[in-house]
């Protein structure tokens, strides 16, 4: 496997976009425990967002300062969501309840 990259994720820069709740502490216990550096926010600050990463709930509007990857957060699977998610232009989808096995 010549060609695999190696992604270390450890001490990476990732702001949670999400209310505080059950969930949120699950995200961010397991996104710690992985190595990842958390900043959480809600409602969403008006400042730019600096991060490598960049996890927030569908439909919540932020602003990037630089690139980053960004990933939903979802509670549904209707088709108004699923096409909220395609105009988004996220990176990537996660659907709730979270749970640390689908991260």
């Amino acid at each position: 496997m010549e060609n695999a990259r190696h992604l270390n994720l450890r001490g990476q820069q990732v702001v949670v976009l999400h209310p505080p709740d059950r969930d949120r502490e699950d995200l961010q216990s397991h996104l710690l425990r992985i190595g990842l550096r958390t900043e959480l926010y809600w409602p969403a600050p008006k400042h730019p967002l600096q991060a490598e990463f960049v996890m927030s709930m569908l439909g919540v509007a932020f602003e990037i300062k630089g690139s980053a990857i960004r990933i939903a957060i979802m509670e549904t699977e209707s088709p108004t969501d699923m096409n909220r998610l395609l105009l988004g232009k996220y990176d990537g989808v996660l659907v709730k309840p979270l749970r640390v096995s689908g991260l």
